[in-house]
């Protein structure tokens, strides 16, 4: 008679490039979860320094090893850790950042009540190299909030995410290389294209904070790939004409950056009344949550202008209505319009 192997529910995929100080912190924050029925996928991609002997010292069947020769970076190392996964979900985490003892459960718990959901991530906190935590990102919950999101910029953390393998396999998806240090915002929108995204509304995840984080070592090849998701995101709205500096306007706008937008009310209405009107024709967001969205981000634009036609300037979007403003709302901005 034969045993039948147990396939465990979640594999936990954790590349490690270097990271001698964190990484056994990492481990132990996964082997003490309170949801157990897991394999631990580690990747050691070519360290150089004595991470995998840091792996290495960590006796626990639950663990299984891939060592890598050379570095082939995150992407390749990622992808190759893809190919050794049949577990219906995949949690990743980094090697220098904490996951909460209830994070993987938690997770587990909402995937399998939310079947439409393909990627779920979390709220996180930080926590520098001097031991200081500091909150950190509390992203917003459904999946049309996170697609509005993405349009300028990524609303899931990798590190953070839980991932159910069916859609990746289903779909043929992996991570690409075109879009480095930005591989995790190429991957959730186009998941976003075939499923849910969500975020849980609670911290289950502790970012790491230090030198050499991706942000701040490649911060400028993560701005030009992160740009070419959110041009690709724009298209599909409809806007396949698309500048960079439109791109940058709408970021900007989202930002509440107003002083970089002083006195270019003309060009950032001609772009939202192209949005709403184009996703009018396209159906990519719900015709009144996106209305609201846009009515709401002119309104806040408008009412921070300096110049005294900014009620006027208001009135002038396609996208408003009458019942966006309540009565001490129209008195104010009316009033600080006129006092211009």
């Amino acid at each position: 008679m034969t045993t039948k192997h147990h396939h465990p529910l979640v594999t936990v995929l954790m590349p490690v490039y270097n990271a001698e100080k964190y990484v056994g912190e990492a481990i132990e924050s996964i082997l003490n979860q309170t949801f157990q029925d897991f394999e631990f996928l580690i990747i050691n991609d070519g360290s150089t320094d004595n991470s995998f002997a840091v792996i290495q010292s960590y006796k626990d069947e639950r663990i299984r090893v891939l060592n890598l020769e050379q570095n082939v970076g995150l992407v390749k190392a990622l992808n190759i850790g893809l190919n050794e996964i049949h577990s219906e979900y995949i949690v990743r985490t980094d090697a220098d950042d904490i996951s909460l003892p209830n994070r993987i459960e938690t997770q587990v718990n909402f995937m399998q009540q939310h079947k439409n959901v393909g990627v779920c991530g979390s709220w996180f906190d930080t926590k520098d190299d001097a031991e200081k935590k500091s909150d950190g990102v509390r992203y917003l919950s459904s999946d049309e909030e996170i697609r509005l999101k993405h349009l300028y910029q990524i609303h899931v953390s990798h590190g953070t995410a839980i991932i159910r393998n069916s859609v990746l396999k289903e779909n043929s998806i992996y991570y690409s290389s075109f879009f480095n240090h930005a591989e995790d915002y190429d991957i959730f929108d186009r998941i976003g294209m075939v499923s849910e995204l969500a975020n849980i509304k609670q911290v289950l995840y502790v970012v790491r904070l230090h030198d050499s984080n991706v942000s701040k070592t490649f911060g400028h090849v993560q701005k030009d790939n992160s740009l070419g998701v959110k041009r690709r995101i724009f298209k599909r709205l409809g806007l396949t004409d698309i500048t960079d500096a439109e791109i940058a306007m709408y970021q900007e706008l989202q930002h509440q950056n107003y002083h970089q937008l002083a006195d270019r009310q003309k060009e950032v209405l001609l772009l939202l009344n192209r949005m709403f009107n184009s996703n009018g024709e396209i159906a990519m967001f719900n015709h009144e949550f996106f209305r609201n969205q846009l009515s709401t981000l002119w309104f806040h634009y408008c009412n921070s202008a300096t110049n005294s036609n900014s009620w006027t300037t208001y009135h002038h979007a396609s996208f408003i209505a009458n019942s966006d403003l309540s009565t001490a709302q129209k008195v104010k901005f009316r009033v600080k319009s006129y006092l211009r």
